[in-house]
């Protein structure tokens, strides 16, 4: 089972870098469209761990506590939504607009 995860995983990542666009806009786009399931299975894969790992070892300066609330569903639904309100965040490289959105959401507040 997990073989097959990993290798789908490694294809979906090779093709979306490789023949898909790689800009915030189109990776929610595809991750949402009805038309491709092995893509969208792919991006909840993708998301799944990238926040697992940032659960894991949140970046300095992001709550860990604010990173619990979020699974790949509603960090979709989130990065479409802030695409809408803020185009440039969907010009952004996936990678970098993810974080970049997460910076935004789960900035740690200062300690009193």
């Amino acid at each position: 089972m997990w073989v097959s995860v990993i290798f789908m995983l490694a294809w979906v990542c090779f093709h979306s870098e490789a023949y898909q666009p790689s800009r915030l806009m189109h990776f929610v786009d595809d991750c949402r469209s009805e038309q491709h399931s092995a893509l969208r299975q792919g991006c909840q894969g993708y998301l799944f761990g990238f926040l697992d790992a940032l659960k894991l070892n949140p970046p300095h300066g992001v709550d860990g506590q604010c990173l619990q609330a979020w699974n790949p569903d509603t960090l979709l639904t989130a990065l479409g939504k802030a695409i809408k309100q803020r185009p440039e965040l969907g010009k952004q490289y996936y990678y970098e607009g993810i974080n970049a959105f997460i910076d935004t959401q789960c900035a740690a507040r200062p300690s009193s």
